[in-house]
């Protein structure tokens, strides 16, 4: 059990084990007040082998969305060794008035920089990675550069 301090104006967040209340109330990265959800199951939300038994059953029984449900599956075995926060590429980009590259590309990127990268099965545009909040804006801020993008303009 434990609980989740997330900043919505830098987007730090961090975990926090036990069930007693945080103790941090500001970000330590820009000092705003951190947003506590909590206490929440902290450990693995899945079984491997029961995903892996659950995708062997789905296989060939000719169900109407097999497709789905084996992709569905997949993606959820992939997260089983991800962190328990995510970062939705979309919120952050509006947050810095950055153009939305593609999940693909940061993912590539994060990974480039030494950092695990996984898509969540329950956002399309959101990514699972212990990278600090910084290190995932920066990748964002690079990638738009590097693609031709100006900054998204203010209306």
């Amino acid at each position: 059990m434990g609980y989740i301090l997330h900043c919505f104006s830098c987007f730090h967040r961090e975990n926090q084990t036990g069930i007693s209340s945080p103790v941090k109330q500001n970000c330590p990265e820009c000092g705003s007040k951190l947003q506590i959800a909590g206490p929440l199951w902290m450990g693995p939300l899945w079984d491997r082998q029961f995903c892996i038994s659950m995708k062997n059953e789905a296989k060939g029984r000719n169900l109407r969305l097999e497709a789905k449900i084996l992709k569905l599956i997949s993606q959820v075995l992939a997260e089983i060794e991800a962190p328990t926060t995510y970062y939705v590429v979309d919120r952050i980009c509006d947050k810095f008035n950055l153009v939305v590259p593609s999940l693909s590309k940061v993912m590539a990127e994060l990974s480039k920089a030494g950092h695990q990268a996984i898509a969540t099965h329950f956002n399309n545009k959101a990514i699972r990675t212990y990278a600090q909040a910084d290190d995932v804006r920066e990748i964002i801020d690079k990638l738009t550069k590097t693609s031709g993008y100006e900054r998204k303009k203010s209306i």
